[in-house]
C-alpha cells in the first residue's frame, strides 16, 4: 500500500485481507486507479475522513460487492467503479453534487441506484451498460443528464 500526503496511490492484492481492505482513517483522497485490477478485493471500508474518489480508483474491481459510500464524499470522478461486475446496489451519499462521466458503468450485476437530491448533474455515460438495472430514483434536484446515461 502506497499513501503519501493523505492521498491513497496504490493497493495490491497483498495488501487484501480475506477479501477485504480498511482504508487508513488519514486518507482524504483515493488516488487514480488506486485498487485498479484488484480482483481479490470483495469489501471496502472507506472512512469519513475520504472527500475524493479518483478517476478509475475501483477499475476492474470484479469481485466487489460491498462497498458503503460515507457522507464525506464530495467527488465521484470518470470511470471511478467501471467493471465492478459483482456489485449489486450503490448509495450514493448527499455529499455529492454531481456523477461523473463513466462513473459506474459497466456494472452488469447492479440492480439499484438510489440518488440523493445533491445530486444536480449525471454526466456521459455514468450507469452506462448496467443490463441488470431494476430501479433507479432520480431526484428534482437533477438539471441536467447527459448523453448516453443508461445506454
Amino acid at each position: 500500500m502506497e499513501i503519501k500526503d493523505n492521498v491513497l496511490f496504490k493497493v495490491s492484492n497483498s495488501d487484501i485481507e480475506n477479501g477485504t481492505f480498511i482504508i487508513p482513517d488519514s486518507v482524504e483522497k483515493i488516488g487514480v486507479h488506486a485498487f485498479d485490477g484488484c480482483i481479490s478485493l470483495k469489501e471496502i471500508i472507506i472512512p469519513n475522513s475520504v472527500k475524493v474518489i479518483g478517476i478509475g480508483a475501483f477499475s476492474d474491481c470484479k469481485s466487489l460487492q460491498s462497498i458503503v459510500l460515507p457522507n464525506s464524499i464530495k467527488e465521484i470522478d470518470g470511470f471511478a467503479f467501471e467493471h465492478c461486475e459483482s456489485l449489486q446496489s450503490i448509495i450514493i451519499p448527499n455529499s455529492v453534487k454531481r456523477i461523473h462521466i463513466h462513473a459506474f458503468s459497466d456494472y452488469t450485476s447492479l440492480k439499484e441506484i438510489i440518488i440523493p437530491n445533491s445530486v444536480e448533474k449525471i454526466e456521459d455515460f455514468a450507469f452506462n451498460h448496467c443490463e441488470s438495472l431494476q430501479n433507479i430514483t432520480i431526484p428534482n434536484s437533477v438539471k441536467e443528464i447527459r448523453m448516453g446515461v443508461f445506454f
